[in-house]
């Protein structure tokens, strides 16, 4: 933003942006003054022009976006009900090396996301959620809790309503219109994280309503429509990791997917 000197308001930086070659046509980005200079310094490192260097920026967003709605394929054509993903589960190790097998998780390349199993370990001051949890602080991007799971979790009681907004203070609730956003360090409002930025739409739900129908839950489990929830939106981020203190049902809903990018790890 540029300050316009004599109301003391702020004006849009406009950077415009050309595709090249065959088909040229021009459209303009307007973005913040500190975002403005962030990106044209970044365009000057890599020794690019700012239109090139958007454009290849937009061009990688959209392969991880073509990717997330390649997990929902089968699903969506109801095809091939039995589709598994990788099926890895994550053996009990140390609470320190929790997440040694996922070092992307600490450059935020991978998304970390809590279910409400995950939340109650927290609560219930578990060792190993408690490492995991204190690691990811370090992380560029903050864990990701959706609004079911928190509702799931909370209750009234003033001990517990303490703690877990201590808890969640750590990470963003996916889609809250007053969340602190799921990047650290960038101003409340900016957004940081595109596939955080999606909102649930029609089809997500009845994506969910499908893996509910087709998973094979363990006979003690019954459908749970918000861990199907996590799944589908942990399958938008591409590369994600959903800890939980019981991965079955969540193994279940991802082996729907056609995806082999979404981890499971049990937190205790």
């Amino acid at each position: 933003m540029r300050n316009t000197g004599d109301t003391g308001t702020t004006a849009p930086v406009t950077l415009g942006v050309t595709m090249a070659d065959m088909g040229t046509r021009r459209f303009s980005v307007s973005a913040r003054e500190e975002i403005h200079d962030r990106i044209r310094a970044h365009a000057e490192a890599a020794a690019a022009d700012v239109s090139t260097y958007l454009i290849a920026a937009a061009i990688q967003q959209m392969i991880r976006d073509d990717q997330a709605a390649a997990s929902f394929a089968t699903i969506d054509s109801e095809i091939t009900p039995g589709t598994k993903g990788s099926g890895k589960v994550a053996l009990p190790v140390p609470a320190p090396e929790l997440l040694a097998d996922y070092p992307d998780t600490r450059t935020g390349e991978r998304v970390v996301y809590y279910d409400a199993g995950m939340l109650l370990a927290l609560l219930a001051s578990d060792a190993r959620a408690r490492a995991a949890h204190e690691v990811l602080k370090a992380s560029p991007h903050r864990p990701v809790v959706t609004g079911p799971v928190l509702s799931q979790v909370w209750r009234e009681s003033s001990a517990t309503a303490h703690a877990l907004s201590a808890i969640v203070g750590d990470c963003t609730i996916l889609q809250a219109k007053d969340d602190i956003g799921p990047i650290r360090g960038l101003e409340r409002g900016v957004i940081g994280c595109l596939p955080c930025h999606r909102v649930y739409r029609r089809a997500d739900f009845q994506r969910a309503g499908q893996m509910l129908g087709k998973a094979r839950l363990p006979a003690k489990n019954k459908p749970d429509a918000v861990g199907a929830l996590v799944i589908v939106a942990a399958a938008w981020h591409g590369p994600s990791l959903v800890l939980t203190s019981d991965p079955e049902d969540l193994l279940a809903y991802r082996a729907v997917l056609d995806t082999p990018q979404i981890e499971i790890m049990p937190v205790s």
